[in-house]
């Protein structure tokens, strides 16, 4: 998207099937699995989707303002203690966003059982840092695997893995590949000692 159209953008208060269509020739792959991981990891913050998805932090923050303007992504930041500064934007599905991770899906919209609303909870949620500890160690595994040539090739949250593995939920499974080894499996399970 160029400085002209990036300037029209204006963020629709609803979405129109005109807007759907549109989104066909203004996202790329990336974009899609952003929101992909959005939905499938409920938050991320700009920091971890740079390392998912970026090579610099102009590029990330142009194209998550764009997907903000385009409604496939929301945004929020969370209070932080007098003193300490801003928060990062923490970034969520949006409704185009849902559209988009329904049809990746082959699904109907309805049947992903999440509204917008939902998703803009986790602001205020208990369990937001939860999910940002987690998506931490999972962006920051990936940039690592990445420095030694390698990649995380698979991450899927509790909201996938409670499919994979049959009722079993565990915060997050990876499959981290390195150069001359074999994949490593892993399986984790955030535990702060808060349930019983």
């Amino acid at each position: 998207m160029n400085t002209k159209e990036r300037e029209t953008v204006v963020r629709p208060k609803r979405i129109t099937y005109g807007h759907l269509v549109s989104l066909g020739s203004r996202l790329t792959d990336r974009d899609r699995q952003i929101a992909y991981d959005c939905y499938d990891h409920h938050v991320l913050t700009t920091q971890q989707l740079l390392r998912l998805h970026f090579d610099g932090l102009r590029t990330a923050t142009a194209r998550l303002n764009t997907l903000y303007q385009l409604r496939v992504l929301d945004r929020f930041r969370p209070s932080m203690p007098m003193g300490e500064g801003t928060a990062p934007y923490h970034w969520v599905l949006d409704e185009a966003g849902a559209h988009i991770v329904a049809a990746r899906e082959e699904v109907e919209r309805r049947s992903l059982r999440r509204r917008h609303s939902d998703a803009i909870k986790v602001a205020y949620s208990g369990k937001l840092r939860h999910h940002i500890e987690i998506n931490e160690f999972f962006s920051l595994l990936s940039q690592e695997a990445e420095a030694k040539d390698g990649k995380l090739d698979q991450w899927y949250g509790e909201r996938t893995t409670h499919r994979l593995f049959n009722g079993i939920t565990p915060d997050g499974y990876g499959i981290i590949t390195l150069p001359d080894r074999p994949p490593a499996y892993l399986l984790l399970e955030l535990d702060r000692g808060t349930d019983p």
